[in-house]
């Protein structure tokens, strides 16, 4: 009888011990993922901040070229330094892993056609924007296991109507057919979102 009670002592003893080292364990486990969580979030806050610089560069540098075009040639200049500058302006800032672009619902360059991720959020941004959110406040991110995606929307400026408005002038229109034959980019109004800028960050481990 003494004998089977030892065992059975024993017996709990070792299960209160293996059920600690699995307690341990776990615990062990919760503080590393909540740590990888934290981590990530960190990584996706500071990415976050790289592609809104980014942005704020590309939006700054390309209106101050097209606005000095335009007022150097009209409207005509406007459209070849668009065509000219603005994928040199994006290449520039493509450095450090980044690929930055713009897209839209309708596009002027068919290279810009918008991802199914991209349509999304365009459509997210415009349905925002007609409700009274501010242009400003339009951004989406997403992150899998290797890249970062970040969107900012870009709204219909006034100055943006004389080329994708809903009554581009005749010449100009003969203009931007020549250089974009397939262009879809018109019929506009300062109610609309534009586009968006797209960037995309690789990640390296």
């Amino acid at each position: 009888m003494k004998a089977h009670l030892k065992i059975k002592s024993l017996a709990l003893t070792l299960l209160l011990l293996s059920t600690a080292s699995y307690s341990e364990v776990r615990s062990s486990e919760l503080a590393i993922h909540k740590d990888n969580v934290s981590q990530e979030v960190v990584v996706n806050k500071q990415l976050e901040n790289e592609a809104k610089e980014k942005v704020k560069v590309f939006a700054t540098t390309l209106k101050q070229t097209l606005v000095s075009a335009i007022q150097t040639g009209g409207f005509e200049n406007g459209v070849n330094i668009c065509k000219d500058q603005a994928p040199q302006i994006a290449a520039t800032l493509s450095t450090d892993g980044w690929q930055i672009s713009r897209t839209s619902l309708k596009v002027r360059n068919t290279d810009n056609q918008a991802s199914g991720w991209e349509i999304k959020n365009l459509k997210h941004f415009d349905s925002l924007f007609k409700q009274g959110v501010s242009a400003t406040t339009l951004e989406a991110s997403i992150q899998t296991q290797d890249t970062f995606r970040y969107m900012k929307a870009i709204p219909t400026d006034q100055i943006c109507l004389a080329c994708h408005g809903t009554s581009v002038d005749k010449t100009l229109q003969q203009i931007i057919t020549a250089q974009y034959p397939e262009d879809a980019a018109t019929g506009f109004t300062l109610d609309d979102i534009r586009g968006a800028f797209s960037l995309t960050k690789t990640i390296t481990k």
